[in-house]
C-alpha cells in the first residue's frame, strides 16, 4: 500500500480556488506507475491512499487552524488547513 503523499495546491497556497496543474501532473504519473506495477505483479501493491480528500469541505480561511465547527477535510488540527486538500472540484 502506497499512502499519505500529496503535494501541495500550485504556489503553495491554501485556497481550495487555486490552481492544481502540478498537482495533478505529480497524481497522474504516481497513479500511472501504481498501475503499471499492480498490472504486473497482483502481489506487489494493494492500492492507494493519497493525502488529504477533503471532499465537499473547505477551510474556513486559506491557512487557518481548525475551529469548532468547521469542515473537516483531512488536515490535522494543528496544521493549516487546506494546503494538501483535494476538494469535489478539484
Amino acid at each position: 500500500m502506497l499512502e499519505e503523499f500529496g503535494i501541495s495546491r500550485d504556489g503553495n497556497s491554501h485556497d481550495p480556488g487555486s490552481d492544481t496543474k502540478a498537482r495533478d501532473a505529480y497524481y497522474d504519473a504516481i497513479f500511472k506507475n501504481v498501475y503499471e506495477r499492480a498490472s504486473k505483479d497482483k502481489s506487489s501493491l494493494a492500492g492507494v491512499n493519497f493525502w488529504a480528500w477533503a471532499g465537499e469541505g473547505r477551510p474556513r480561511r486559506p491557512e487557518g487552524l481548525w475551529k469548532l465547527n468547521d469542515d473537516f477535510i483531512g488536515d490535522p488540527p494543528h496544521e493549516p488547513q487546506g494546503w494538501y486538500s483535494v476538494h469535489d472540484r478539484d
